[in-house]
């Protein structure tokens, strides 16, 4: 990384051509391996040497929105630069997390992709603010993660959870729905039991 480089952090952050929520799943933990951080991709490149050649690869800036001080506290209303390096499997990257903007000049965003090699993830076809966050319990959530768990879809299909992961309902009406769900499940069991009794008795008569 070189001097030019990091004086061209500043433009890159104001006009990027993508933006994520770092919320990857670690294979080992089955948690995400960040949960307060965004990283941003333009036009901004490091010459790396891959087989004996020169070839420019884009830098990924690493912005950190929860930053603490030594002793644990946030800092707030602010945001630290955590790092700035040209990533390797930086395709899997973006295929692993949130996209939270795509540059709405697909003109400037296609020729950026073909110029990098790179693709969208699948089903990532939409240009602009593609995903919000939001600041919750002193965590960063970030809107219909790609990355939501099983549980979590069920429990925000049920309505228990909204788009971010926030419960919106207290422990005691999350039991009740469940409650209600259940008995609801029960009850169509019996009907079913009761319909298929009474067919096959007016059958035998």
């Amino acid at each position: 990384m070189t001097l030019d480089i990091f004086k061209g952090i500043p433009e890159l952050l104001e006009h990027p051509v993508i933006v994520q929520f770092s919320d990857a799943i670690d294979p080992k933990t089955k948690r995400p391996k960040c949960d307060s951080s965004i990283t941003v991709l333009g036009e901004l490149y490091a010459d790396v040497k891959e087989n004996g050649k020169t070839i420019k690869k884009p830098v990924l800036v690493s912005l950190e929105l929860l930053p603490t001080k030594k002793g644990g506290a946030t800092i707030l209303d602010f945001t630290l630069i955590k790092s700035a390096y040209s990533k390797n499997a930086l395709q899997q990257y973006l295929n692993e997390n949130s996209i939270l903007y795509i540059d709405p000049n697909k003109k400037r965003t296609d020729s950026w992709l073909s110029l990098t090699r790179l693709q969208l993830p699948f089903g990532e076809n939409r240009y602009g603010p593609i995903r919000k966050i939001a600041y919750a319990d002193g965590k960063v959530k970030v809107q219909n993660s790609k990355n939501m768990t099983a549980v979590e879809k069920a429990m925000f299909d049920a309505g228990v959870i909204d788009e971010f992961g926030n419960k919106l309902f207290s422990d005691r009406d999350t039991e009740s729905v469940s409650n209600r769900s259940l008995l609801a499940n029960v009850m169509i069991v019996v009907s079913t039991v009761i319909a298929f009794y009474f067919g096959t008795v007016y059958e035998k008569k």
